[in-house]
């Protein structure tokens, strides 16, 4: 199954939470429509189509039955809640990694990115921990390190690590501070405190804690805006 196709209507009405209703088309055959967009207390959430039962409650009445469903759905969601966002349209020069299994798959959003005339750049490591942003383009060759992560290898690659906006992966996010669980190697924490930037999260339902159930270490940065989906 394929989420072929996403539209977002913008809702803007005093008073309500409601920020906009999604439609999505699956394998350009079966439509989905009324998937609502609200604004909670820590961000942005979706809310599938549903009814009102005979007891006075709510059932969704379209939902997914899997988790790779419900992932691939909250990923297409979350790529249209990027490109419709006001910060994405006002930035040039955008970082983002190339996504590992469990996290949100950029690689439709950074096909959108060029598609739009964003220049886009990658991390990659380098000794004691730093990293530093390579361009990233259609005909960069990608090289996996000992950890399974795409980076960009070449010796002359273009570096820009002053950029507009970088859009940080992580493992899951506390929604009471903007708190961050990375990967154990606080590389982004490092990068961050040397070049800050305006930072992004997009975090599916799996990802996204009410409460941060981990230690926040005196050098961990918060996210200042996070996209949700749950």
């Amino acid at each position: 199954m394929q989420v072929t196709s996403v539209s977002v209507r913008k809702i803007e009405k005093e008073g309500s939470r409601m920020r906009g209703i999604a439609s999505i088309v699956l394998d350009d055959s079966f439509a989905v429509h009324d998937i609502r967009i609200i604004e909670g207390d820590n961000g942005l959430f979706i809310a599938m189509p549903s009814r009102k039962t005979a007891t006075g409650g709510y059932r969704d009445i379209a939902h997914p039955i899997n988790p790779d469903a419900r992932k691939q759905l909250e990923d297409e969601i979350l790529k249209e809640k990027l490109l419709k966002s006001r910060l994405l349209h006002q930035v040039e020069n955008v970082g983002i990694s190339i996504s590992m299994a469990l996290e949100v798959d950029t690689a439709p959003i950074i096909a959108t990115l060029w598609k739009i005339k964003k220049k886009v750049y990658i991390p990659r490591c380098l000794p004691n921990r730093k990293m530093e942003f390579t361009l990233y383009n259609k005909n960069t060759f990608l090289e996996k390190t000992k950890f399974g992560v795409l980076e960009n290898h070449d010796p002359k690659a273009e570096v820009k690590n002053d950029l507009d906006l970088i859009i940080v992966p992580g493992l899951a996010y506390g929604l009471d501070k903007n708190s961050r669980l990375g990967f154990g190697g606080g590389y982004y924490d490092r990068f961050l405190k040397k070049y800050p930037t305006q930072t992004l999260s997009l975090v599916n339902s799996v990802q996204a804690f009410d409460q941060t159930k981990w230690k926040i270490e005196d050098h961990d940065i918060p996210i200042e805006n996070l996209i949700l989906s749950k």
